[in-house]
């Protein structure tokens, strides 16, 4: 009877040493220093301002690459990544163009951003060992098209124009590893495209003014090196 009391001392004790080592190993911080490649899915809504149509109102899904650094420099990890998207997103055209017949509508073929990042890396979370959540922001561009979908009154034949739109964007995200050089991460970002001059058949004969804003969430998948 006391060997087996001690026998299920000895194993109740060898239990709790392997629970704790492996607490232990879990609560290990994870190094994001590093090169990293992804790619990510988003989806993205906003609103086109044009200056004679008004507001036309944008939304559509996307996907595309990115490409990245992390230094981890104690308890903050700074980086820095390009992404470049092909986009659906569009607008209904709804708003009259011109003041006439035709509609107009905005489509925005691809996009991308330049952009540095701020995170504090979080420990000792439920159900999760490590989690890093970031604040981001740079640089923008993308390019759009926008056409009238009738012909109008006077009788122009449809005409389209497409642009090349600068901005700036910011946003927050949240990045979970998936094991050793794997992770996971969701973000918003928030975008603005200056405006840019569409060569649009109008009755002034004045080009068209078109400034786009987009809000983005969206879901990537970074493969570290």
């Amino acid at each position: 009877m006391r060997n087996l009391g001690g026998k299920l001392a000895g194993s109740g004790a060898a239990l709790v040493a392997a629970f704790a080592g492996a607490n232990a190993c879990a609560q290990t911080p994870y190094d994001w220093t590093g090169l990293y490649v992804g790619m990510h899915g988003d989806y993205a809504w906003g609103n086109s301002h044009a200056d004679q149509a008004g507001k036309l109102m944008t939304r559509g899904a996307g996907a595309g690459l990115q490409v990245g650094y992390n230094w981890q420099l104690s308890s903050v990890v700074i980086g820095a990544e390009i992404d470049g998207t092909l986009s659906g997103q569009n607008s209904k055209a709804d708003p009259f163009f011109d003041g006439k017949n035709a509609t107009l509508k905005t489509r925005e073929r691809w996009s991308g951003t330049a952009r540095l990042k701020v995170g504090l890396p979080v420990g000792g979370v439920p159900l999760v060992d490590n989690i890093l959540l970031y604040g981001t922001g740079g640089v923008a561009y993308a390019h759009w098209k926008s056409e009238p979908q009738e012909s109008d009154i006077y009788g122009n034949a449809r005409q389209s124009d497409a642009q090349n739109h600068l901005g700036w964007v910011v946003g927050a995200g949240v990045e979970m590893p998936l094991g050793s050089n794997l992770s996971a991460k969701l973000e918003y970002l928030r975008t603005q495209y200056g405006k840019q001059k569409y060569d649009l058949k109008t009755e002034s004969g004045d080009k068209l003014g078109i400034d786009h804003d987009v809000n983005t969430v969206r879901l990537g998948l970074n493969l570290r090196f």
